[in-house]
């Protein structure tokens, strides 16, 4: 099944440019534990994705890339697209059981970082001056803020899940 080239999301637009999120469904890929494309996440191995932020002057249709990852191995992006859902809806942690001791544990949504297991990108989301702030590293120290407030974090937030959904409907096997 052929996957689509890009699923692009709007960070920022005004008269002078435009910079965009673009997620490569063709570079990135979501493995299954056997021979069979994976059909729940239950049956997910490891999930290799490929995005990149860039900006697009509107006076003269240039383009400069402002963040490239190429392979962000063991994507954490289904854990960021959680987190910007539920702190749009006004929550600020969450309790989920441990998964191993099944004890009642919280989770803060703010001001800790997501890492990925791989060679993969870093998250965090803090608020601060009445915005959210997402900071992004990859596994080499490049990184790149942006700041939604909280429909924009509710509208990334979706996207993230969307990008991840299609690559699950997109599946390979390993």
């Amino acid at each position: 099944m052929n996957k689509i080239e890009k699923i692009d999301f709007i960070l920022h637009d005004d008269e002078y440019e435009t910079i965009i999120f673009r997620f490569r469904p063709r570079q990135s890929s979501c493995h299954s534990h056997d021979r069979k494309p994976p059909t729940c996440w239950e049956e997910v191995y490891k999930v290799y994705y490929s995005y990149s932020i860039f900006i697009k002057y509107k006076y003269d249709g240039h383009s400069k890339t402002l963040f490239n990852c190429d392979c962000d191995e063991c994507s954490v992006i289904d854990e960021v697209a959680a987190r910007c859902l539920y702190l749009a809806n006004g929550q600020t942690s969450v309790d989920v059981p441990h998964p191993h001791t099944g004890e009642m544990r919280t989770i803060e949504l703010l001001n800790n970082e997501i890492h990925p297991i791989g060679y993969g990108v870093s998250w965090k989301i803090e608020f601060r001056y009445d915005v959210y702030w997402i900071t992004m590293f990859n596994w080499n120290g490049t990184g790149y803020r942006f700041c939604p407030n909280k429909k924009q974090l509710k509208e990334f937030g979706e996207y993230l899940e969307e990008c991840c959904e299609y690559m699950l409907a997109h599946g390979d096997p390993i």
